[in-house]
This record gives structure tokens, C-alpha cells and sequence, in this order.
């Protein structure tokens, strides 16, 4: 009988699992989360607003659960984050070519391409352009 070994699709993803079923990055989220929002809870049961902690409670879990358990196709939560922001809030680049002041610019890139990808004349070509003169 062949022995059978549980290969997963892609080796990168995988996550040791600590304790609880949680990874590192989890459980260190779930226990810095549940000191925070325990806190803020206490807090404001303290003052006496139990409907504004339990509101603030639900607020305030939410980027703890997005930094642990969201994946968004794979990228941490945190890298994913980057490049939304970055793709929203830097200038995009966008080149046209009917702009007139970039026309010529364009013009002179393509003629350039043009050259470049012809292929060099055969000897025979050479010569009697040389026999021409």
C-alpha cells in the first residue's frame, strides 16, 4: 500500500497553525485586539454609556479581524492596502497620443521603432548602389 501525503496546491500559502487554529499574525491580532477593545468596553462601562461602548466595541474590532484574517487574493492585509491606496490617491499617468505637445514626441519614437526594426540591406544591394555612384 502507497503512502499518501497531503500536498497543498501552493506551498507559499500555507500557515503554521499555533494554537487555537490561529496562526502567528492571528493570535497576535486576537490578543492585542481583546486588550484594546476590552478596554475601551470597560471604559465606557465605567461611565455608564453600555450602548456606546458595545458600538465602539464592534468598531474597533474591525481593523484587528481585517490586519489577522483578511486575504484579499493572497496579499497580506496590510500590502493589499498599500497598492488600493496608492492606485486611488497617486496621479495616474495616462498618455494619448492626440495631445498635441506630445505628437511629435510620439512621431519621432515610432519612426525611430521603424528604423530599428528593419532589417540591414544584403550585400548584393550594397554593391550596386556602391556602382551606382
Amino acid at each position: 500500500m502507497a503512502l499518501e501525503i497531503k500536498v497543498y496546491r501552493e506551498i507559499t500559502a500555507y500557515q503554521s497553525k499555533v494554537m487555537l487554529g490561529m496562526s502567528w499574525r492571528q493570535l497576535a491580532c486576537a490578543a492585542s485586539g481583546l486588550v484594546v477593545v476590552s478596554s475601551v468596553y470597560a471604559a465606557c462601562y465605567l461611565i455608564g454609556q453600555e450602548s456606546l461602548g458595545s458600538w465602539l466595541t464592534a468598531l474597533l474590532t474591525m481593523p484587528f479581524v481585517a490586519v489577522g484574517w483578511i486575504r484579499p487574493k493572497g496579499l497580506p492585509f496590510e500590502r493589499y492596502a498599500g497598492y488600493v491606496w496608492r492606485f486611488n490617491w497617486n496621479p495616474q499617468l495616462r498618455v494619448y497620443a492626440q495631445d498635441p505637445q506630445l505628437s511629435a514626441e510620439i512621431a519621432s519614437e515610432r519612426s525611430a521603432d521603424v528604423l530599428r526594426k528593419q532589417k540591414p540591406p544584403k550585400r548584393d544591394v550594397i554593391r550596386s548602389l556602391e556602382l551606382d555612384r
